[in-house]
């Protein structure tokens, strides 16, 4: 029974060891709560029947912005991902901003106005891209303009990357990247903007603990698989619950084995 009392140990430690390279997968149905920071707030999500209940129609409008922040810090600043539906129905007499991912130093929502953002990316207005770097932790930086495309098709699930590296001496490369993976979200992404640029941002690389989080308005009545990836993370609040499962499969049966023996 000792022995196999020490291979469950060292399952748990390779367990342990693993689970970063999974990185942050939050995956919900829908993120279409409107009142809250939801991933601030237990994972409160609200799905599209409930979003209906409450009177709002089946694209979204008068909801008001669609934001969440991951509650839990992680150590270093990486790679952000959203996907988006890109709705023709959900517009803006006055334009927006579709989908932002960013940084800050609280568990706050990824805003111009609140004091704390570090960096955010965002795709606005169905063509425009933009950099926000608030060097000091503050609000009131100039965007940064870093392109512009043809409006996407409506109706496909868009997927917003931003990945931020630290360079040292305060320097971090962003880059940011929008794929098209078609109106079901299966389709092989197809690269519809790309760009990578370097910025000097001294309160983030100063700040071990970071929240990385999403905000969406324009044309962007629900999101999904909302990750965060950063493998440098001692420990990581929610590895992927699929990639545990597979490594559980594979390794209940070698425990069992050994303690049958035993």
């Amino acid at each position: 029974m000792i022995v196999s009392r020490i291979n469950l140990v060292v399952i748990g430690a390779i367990l342990v060891v693993l689970s970063p390279a999974f990185g942050v997968i939050v995956d919900s149905n829908e993120y279409v709560k409107s009142e809250k920071n939801d991933l601030s707030d237990d994972f409160h999500l609200a799905d599209s029947l409930e979003q209906r209940a409450l009177g709002e129609d089946a694209e979204g409008k008068g909801r008001g912005p669609i934001f969440a922040t991951y509650p839990s810090p992680q150590k270093n600043p990486s790679t952000l991902s959203i996907s988006f539906l890109f709705s023709a129905g959900d517009a803006s007499p006055t334009g927006g901003v579709n989908t932002r991912l960013g940084w800050a130093g609280n568990p706050i929502k990824i805003d111009y106005f609140l004091p704390g953002i570090y960096l955010y990316a965002e795709f606005y207005n169905d063509s425009g891209f933009a950099v926000f770097n608030f060097p000091t932790g503050s609000p009131g930086v100039a965007p940064i303009l870093i392109g512009n495309i043809a409006t996407p098709e409506f109706d496909h699930w868009l997927t917003f990357t931003l990945t931020t590296t630290s360079l040292g001496a305060s320097e971090f490369g962003v880059a940011v990247r929008l794929e098209d993976t078609g109106p079901d979200r299966l389709s092989t992404p197809s690269l519809l903007f790309e760009h990578s640029l370097v910025v000097t941002n001294p309160a983030m690389a100063a700040d071990s603990s970071v929240y990385g989080g999403f905000y969406g308005d324009l044309r962007a009545p629900r999101f999904e698989d909302f990750t965060i990836n950063d493998v440098t993370t001692a420990a990581v609040p929610e590895p992927h619950t699929f990639s545990m499962f597979i490594i559980s499969l594979l390794i209940i049966p070698f425990v069992w084995s050994r303690v049958r023996r035993v």
